[in-house]
């Protein structure tokens, strides 16, 4: 289904890579919490398989506290030494400053977490059809086009529907997740500190118990496909088809990481 498409896959450990062609991008770090940003060591594991298979590499970022950010600088600094990765995805601006003043010449994608915040919605986010969202503010746009932002990831394929005439109209390309959203990000963890605040016991590292145990479902009533794994509630995505196929570039494939595993747990209880 998706063939002509750009494909990319969100991999977790670089055992993930071994199988992967060098059609396929690989994206590793995260969006949601900077404690799974890798270190460096995990950095280079990631680099020596994809450096290997001639894979390119993609740079998730988080929304970051300022030990997330010089976490960041750090991996940035140590990508420097090879070109794996040629591509970051921005969740934070702090993150784009960043780049502002970095002198390797990535490619900047702005990431779902900030993409979905300026959409205008007009009613509930959860429902995904496109009458409930609105364009981006123009200002927004002229933002983008100042800061060589051309790439945008994409949540669900009803804020795609929505925005397709802007993104046509100014030569912005299309990412979109599938088959797993997420619905909204929290300082809260549920696997490391259970519902403890975060954001004031920040740790250099945390034991990622995220990565292992993950999913408890939320309210079951309402939706069986709501999971919260780590500090983020997920759904499973609307599969897009048809004519919705001609207004993506890139599919990013996030099955491979512990989101599926996240599923997989909740739906067996």
């Amino acid at each position: 289904m998706y063939d002509k498409k750009e494909k990319a896959i969100v991999v977790r450990d670089s055992s993930q890579c071994e199988m992967l062609d060098p059609s396929t991008r690989v994206y590793i770090g995260s969006e949601f919490c900077e404690l799974q940003l890798p270190s460096l060591e995990e950095y280079d594991q990631f680099r020596k398989i994809c450096e290997e298979k001639k894979i390119n590499g993609t740079l998730l970022t988080p929304v970051c506290t300022e030990k997330g950010l010089q976490k960041c600088s750090a991996l940035l600094q140590f990508a420097k030494k090879a070109d794996f990765i040629d591509e970051i995805v921005v969740n934070d601006w702090g993150i784009l400053h960043m780049l502002d003043h970095d002198t390797m010449s990535y490619k900047r994608i702005l990431g779902r977490l900030l993409v979905s915040r300026y959409l205008m919605k007009e009613h509930c986010m959860y429902k995904q059809g496109e009458n409930n969202i609105g364009s981006f503010p123009e200002a927004f746009v002229d933002f983008l086009k100042k800061n060589d932002l051309n790439r945008l990831e994409f949540n669900f394929v009803g804020h795609l529907r929505a925005a397709h005439e802007q993104l046509h109209a100014n030569e912005i390309r299309a990412h979109l997740y599938v088959p797993y959203s997420y619905i909204s990000v929290s300082r809260y963890c549920t696997a490391e500190f259970d519902y403890v605040r975060i954001s004031n016991r920040i740790k250099e590292s945390c034991s990622r118990e995220c990565f292992t145990i993950s999913a408890k479902r939320i309210q079951e009533k309402m939706c069986s496909d709501f999971v919260m794994h780590g500090n983020t509630l997920l759904t499973q995505a609307e599969t897009p088809t048809g004519s919705d196929l001609l207004l993506i570039d890139r599919i990013v494939d996030n099955s491979a990481s512990d989101i599926q595993r996240a599923f997989e747990e909740a739906n067996s209880e």
